[in-house]
């Protein structure tokens, strides 16, 4: 046994011996709960850089990790499969060693290995034996793993209500697929009773953690609430169980083009002359308007309510001009006197119509955070967005005057 591995496996044994398994790296810890989105939300730059930081340290999970990214082109990593199984071909053997001493991470890695070929040769039925190892220590993308065995029929027999058993318990976890995957089973009635309400409620959590597919799903499901017209926008809303709040949503045509649009609302370094009450704007990392992270500070608007912060990750979005943003929890220290926003989401869609006019769609999902009345921050948020568009109108007859 080499001399690195000897004793590694050694305080493994040991910390089986007393019911303790070996701690993962936090930096892979982290990059794992940026990619599955148990921080609140997905985020898989954020994820791809813990993990190619954790890796550089030379540990046999990080690396098998990383393997396990190039293999299906995870957290934004190139898919290579060649890549991949030589990274694998160089730690499978301490991962099982690991696996074998009863560490968590270890044994779904193992699971990885077989279901993908990874440093041994794939095998369905092994994969799902490693995967049940795993679950039934609560790991959670064990669970959601062994779900998909479940739904898929490989390496065990296909039985819908299984798999919902194992999703449910990784999408209790914070796990976004599974979410996803729930709301699919109750929308189509596979191994469940059809139960759209239910099918509503898996979508929209995990949509509220970024998932794309999921606001595709929430866009079918869930129906807009008319709340009227003001100074040409029309604004509408829905409930967001997952977040308990409100989705707001203004349309409104323009007479300047998509690209000329684009300038203003995606580059939210600016920010301060398009939203009310918008005191500070801080450039965190990246490239604007490209994928940036930025953070906030709302002044109070009211000598009774404190003032509010949030940090954001901006992102150009590639289905239709625009940008979406979503609020990255804990990216920077609180400050004393400022309430931490519990929730901030949203997205500009801006759409060329005919002779250099624009539809732009402007959605919010916001919580405060802190005591203020409900109906208070429902009756805010909807009546902002005509004040924030008008905003816009000016700051576009500015820079493009005639």
């Amino acid at each position: 046994m080499g001399r690195r591995l000897a004793p590694l496996l050694v305080v493994a044994l040991a910390a089986r011996a007393v019911g303790q398994t070996l701690p993962v790296d936090p930096r892979l810890a982290q990059a794992i709960a940026w990619y599955t989105g148990t921080t609140g939300r997905v985020d898989d730059d954020r994820a791809r850089e813990l993990l190619l930081d954790a890796q550089a340290g030379g540990g046999a999970l990080a690396r098998m990790w990383l393997a396990r990214s190039h293999s299906r082109g995870r957290m934004g990593l190139a898919r290579d499969l060649d890549q991949a199984v030589a990274l694998a071909a160089g730690v499978i053997a301490e991962v099982r060693q690991l696996a074998e001493a009863g560490v968590p991470e270890a044994i779904f890695l193992m699971g990885t290995a077989y279901d993908e070929g990874l440093g041994v040769a794939a095998d369905a039925g092994e994969a799902a034996v490693w995967f049940r190892r795993a679950a039934d220590r609560g790991h959670m993308l064990a669970q959601h793993n062994l779900g998909n065995a479940y739904a898929d029929g490989r390496g065990v027999a296909q039985e819908d209500a299984t798999a919902i058993h194992w999703w449910r318990k990784a999408a209790d976890a914070g796990d976004t697929v599974p979410q996803f995957r729930l709301g699919q089973m109750f929308e189509q009635g596979r191994g469940t009773s059809k139960d759209l309400a239910m099918a509503r409620r898996w979508y929209q959590r995990a949509a509220a953690r970024g998932y794309a597919a999921a606001d595709a799903a929430v866009d079918r499901l869930v129906p807009w609430t008319a709340a009227g017209i003001k100074n040409g926008v029309t604004l509408t809303y829905r409930e967001d169980i997952a977040v308990d709040a409100r989705e707001v949503r203004a349309v409104v045509d323009l007479p300047f083009k998509a690209a000329q649009v684009f300038e203003v609302v995606c580059d939210q370094t600016r920010y301060q002359s398009v939203v009310p009450g918008l005191e500070e704007v801080r450039l965190l990392s990246g490239t604007v308007p490209d994928n940036y992270e930025l953070y906030f500070r709302y002044a109070p608007q009211f000598a009774v309510v404190a003032a509010r912060d949030v940090s954001v990750r901006v992102q150009r979005t590639s289905d239709t001009p625009g940008c979406r943003w979503s609020h990255l929890p804990n990216r920077v220290a609180e400050q004393p006197g400022v309430v931490r926003m519990a929730f901030l989401r949203g997205r500009w869609s801006i759409e060329d119509r005919d002779a250099g006019h624009s539809r732009v769609t402007y959605q919010v999902t916001a919580d405060p955070g802190g005591r203020l009345p409900a109906w208070l921050v429902r009756r805010g948020t909807l009546g902002t967005l005509p004040e924030v568009i008008e905003r816009v109108r000016q700051r576009l007859r500015r820079e493009h005057p005639g």
